[in-house]
């Protein structure tokens, strides 16, 4: 069983978003400094150059391995996914690139299962904020997960 939890859609877009929020700008040198986003620190990153970040390190080769991921179905056709999104509005809608990836997963030959849940990020408060509905969700696809593999483990009797 697959559990997309708030995934991520594509790896240079959360990359560049991750870099912006944990970099501070007195750790860029001048080379790295105003280009963040630009095709000039990825090619300077390609070159082996280190970018720090929230105190650590980040490796060129980590880097450009992120850049090159994008979420797709999984190539196991016969495990269910269900993809949890966080929601700040029961009716709120998700962003573009959240839907069509969701629909490229409906499409395929996979059991798809979209939940959504009303809240703030977890990450932005993480240590004041409880989300009992989120627990519930989490708690009942994984309940139903057991229960589909129990009851396909019975049928392959």
């Amino acid at each position: 069983r697959y559990l997309l939890w708030q995934p991520v859609i594509e790896g240079g877009q959360m990359l560049t978003q991750f870099i912006h929020m944990n970099v501070l700008p007195q750790d860029l040198g001048p080379a790295i400094k105003g280009c963040i986003a630009s095709p000039e620190l990825r090619s300077k990153l390609a070159q082996g150059v280190c970018l720090p970040v929230a105190g650590y390190e980040i490796a060129s080769e980590l880097i450009g391995e992120i850049d090159q991921k994008r979420l797709a179905p999984p190539r196991d056709v016969g495990v269910p996914v269900h993809w949890l999104e966080l929601v700040q509005a029961q009716d709120a809608g998700v962003s573009p690139a959240t839907e069509r990836t969701a629909e490229s997963f409906k499409s395929s030959r996979i059991s798809f299962h979209w939940h959504q849940v009303v809240g703030w990020p977890f990450w932005l408060f993480p240590y004041c904020m409880e989300y009992q509905d989120l627990t519930s969700a989490f708690v009942g696809m994984l309940s139903a997960s057991a229960h589909d593999s129990q009851r396909d483990s019975i049928r392959s009797y």
